[in-house]
Order: structure tokens, then sequence, then C-alpha cells
């Protein structure tokens, strides 16, 4: 059994890795300081990213979808291939073995990846919480009476950007 494990050390480590971040990021869930100063640091990373992103003419994460199925599927022939080629029943449990824990380590840092830069947002408190704004209920009318407001104020500061022909068609929806 030490044979096996020391075989496949590296992937085991990788699994290790992985499990060890998702156990770290569940346990700090409850804890929105923790939650709050890894946002901060993934809200850093995620602005990097864009601005990297911004850079091309095309969608990044679009062209990182297409990579990953091609990816996906130029592995799974490729580990079958390996696979196929071993010449003994042991060889080949030991290459079917390395490329399923493979494929279970990529599929894990890419969700350790998502926990990192886009799950923390959700443990974080709320704007709500923040800053003691809460929403609450509103009638109809009270709606209807602040959205003619804001176009008196649009035809008295803003009637050159906002033609008034446009204004007077948006006041004519409201009834």
């Amino acid at each position: 059994m030490k044979a096996f494990f020391l075989r496949h050390r590296k992937l085991h480590l990788w699994l290790l890795a992985d499990l060890v971040l998702l156990a770290a990021f569940f346990l700090c869930r409850s804890h929105a300081g923790i939650m709050t100063a890894l946002a901060s640091g993934a809200t850093a990373v995620r602005r990097f990213l864009g601005g990297i992103c911004y850079l091309v003419p095309f969608s990044v994460m679009e062209a990182l979808c297409v990579a990953l199925v091609v990816f996906a599927a130029a592995y799974l022939a490729w580990s079958i291939a390996a696979v196929v080629r071993r010449k003994t029943a042991s060889d080949r449990l030991h290459r079917a073995y390395s490329a399923l824990v493979g494929a279970v380590c990529v599929g894990l840092t890419i969700y350790v990846g998502f926990c990192g830069l886009w799950g923390v947002h959700y443990y974080t408190p709320s704007f709500q919480d923040l800053s003691g704004i809460y929403a609450q209920p509103v009638a109809e009318e009270d709606l209807l009476a602040v959205h003619r407001l804001i176009l008196r104020a649009l035809r008295e500061v803003n009637a050159r950007d906002y033609p008034p022909a446009r204004i007077e068609e948006m006041a004519a929806g409201l009834g």
C-alpha cells in the first residue's frame, strides 16, 4: 500500500492541498471578519484579472470555456490511450487511477479558485448590514410619485441630454 501511495505521491499531495483549502473555506464561512478579509484580497485579484481581460477584444471567459472543453476532450483521449498502451493489468489500473485522480484534482482546483474569487463574497456582511438601510414595502402610488418627481427634475436639469419628447413619452407611460 505504501508503494501505491508513493507512486502517486504528487497527485495525492495535490488532492490533499485542494481538500485542505476547501475545508478551510467551509470552516471560515461562519466568520464574517475572515471572509471580509478574504473578499478584499479576492477583489484585488479580480480587478487585476479584469484589467488584463479588458485588453483583449473578445470574451476571455468564453475562450476559457472553449479551452476547458478542448482540454477535457484531449485529456480523456490521452488518458484512454495511455491506459490501453500499458502492458499489464496492474499498470493499466495505475494509469487509470492517475487519470481519474488527476481529473478530480483539476476539477477541485477550479472549484477552489471559484470559491476563493467569488464564493467568499456570499459570506460577507450585506449592504443592508453595513449601512443600516433595510428594504421596506412601498406602495405603488409612492413609487409613481417618486418617478414623476425624477422626471420633473430631468426636465429642469438635463433637458439637453433627454429630449423633451422622450421625457413626455416616459411620463405618459405612468398614466
